[in-house]
């Protein structure tokens, strides 16, 4: 499957009662997803239910889930971060259906955008190269990091010249991205708000208390190419070894389950 994506990325990580799982399903990928679809700007989107999770300083490996963290995902790419305040994003935001009205309270929600960093267009391919036509799989690889601020350039640079070519050359790795956390909060004006739901709620629910600032994603073609174990380099990595010593970092693998198919 290939999807495009554009500047910004709109991530949405969420958490409801076991209950209302199959309901949260449902009403995004056949209700709210569509529906933002149809807004000038938004140019795809997907939706994930987290399978594996691991982060420095926390129990468990990535196979186990780290218990607190949000199961479900949607993805939704954007030309740029702007078409979050345009007219028509507003006025849809503010036309709740009666799904919406009872789900969307039960449903714990952080969401960030984050903007595209590397490569500068595009999502970068095997042996280099780019493509607005991201080639993507059933898994998704996410690593969310927080960066000493010393540190920012130099970590940049080893995501883009070291890292993320390297994870490309691992078996069934199809394409992968840096962004960076966008820190103008005006994309989260509650001016398009439905006033069914309280501006209190949704204060609380829109950001982390200490937020990451670098999204990686990577894609890969099934299950087994996710949880592939590389085996460790013959020479170590100097500048990997370096760098990793002034970054925390949470690892989430996510089942795509919408849209289906390959």
């Amino acid at each position: 499957m290939k999807i495009t994506i554009g500047k910004a990325v709109l991530h949405v990580r969420m958490d409801t009662k076991p209950a209302l799982e199959d309901d949260l399903r449902k009403f995004l990928s056949e209700e709210k997803l569509p529906q933002m679809l149809s807004v000038p700007g938004f140019l795809s989107a997907r939706l994930f239910h987290g399978i594996a999770s691991a982060g420095q300083g926390l129990p468990g490996t990535l196979k186990d889930w780290v218990p607190g963290h949000h199961r479900w995902l949607a993805m939704v790419e954007l030309e740029d971060e702007r078409v979050l305040q345009s007219q028509e994003y507003l006025q849809m935001r503010r036309k709740l259906s009666a799904t919406a009205k009872r789900l969307l309270p039960q449903v714990t929600m952080v969401r960030n955008v984050h903007i595209q960093q590397f490569p500068e267009k595009g999502a970068l391919l095997p042996g280099g190269g780019s493509s607005a036509q991201q080639p993507v799989g059933e898994v998704t690889l996410m690593v969310l990091a927080k960066l000493e601020p010393a540190w920012h350039e130099e970590v940049n640079q080893w995501y883009d010249k070291n890292h993320l070519a390297h994870k490309l050359t691992l078996p069934g790795h199809l394409s992968g991205r840096r962004l960076l956390r966008g820190t103008d909060a005006s994309w989260m004006d509650t001016r398009g708000m439905s006033p069914d739901l309280s501006a209190a709620w949704y204060s609380a629910a829109e950001q982390e208390p200490r937020p990451h600032q670098i999204l990686a994603t990577y894609e890969q073609a099934t299950e087994e190419a996710a949880f592939h174990r590389e085996p460790p380099p013959a020479v170590p990595d100097e500048w990997s070894k370096k760098v990793s010593a002034h970054f925390t970092w949470f690892r989430t693998i996510y089942r795509r389950v919408w849209p289906e198919g390959s």
